[in-house]
């Protein structure tokens, strides 16, 4: 009886070690680099879409904008750490998003 009651308690506090490195492995994850900062937006007069994102990592990162309304997206650009860029458009999508390249 010593002997399952000693594995139980070792199953019991190897779970907890385990669930313990996996919590302190997703608070240091950052998460997605890309963030919406406006759009779609359009200067008065201007036939284009204009759509504003924002790295908010330190370290550079490459990104596109998607379009699933129309099943486009935008090439490639960029994005400086803490920096932002903007898109332009004749695409009006409420639902777009940001992707890696």
């Amino acid at each position: 009886m010593k002997r399952i009651a000693s594995i139980a308690l070792a199953s019991v506090a190897a779970t907890a070690g385990l669930a313990m490195v996996g919590e302190g492995s997703a608070n240091a994850d950052p998460g997605f680099c890309g963030v919406k900062v406006q759009g779609p937006t359009r200067a008065q007069g201007s036939p284009l879409w204009s759509y504003t994102i924002r790295n908010k990592c330190g370290t550079n990162q490459r990104f596109k904008i998607n379009f699933p309304a129309v099943g486009r997206s935008s090439s490639c650009k960029t994005v400086y750490a803490g920096g932002y860029t903007s898109y332009s458009s004749i695409v009006i999508d409420d639902a777009w998003y940001i992707a890696n390249c």
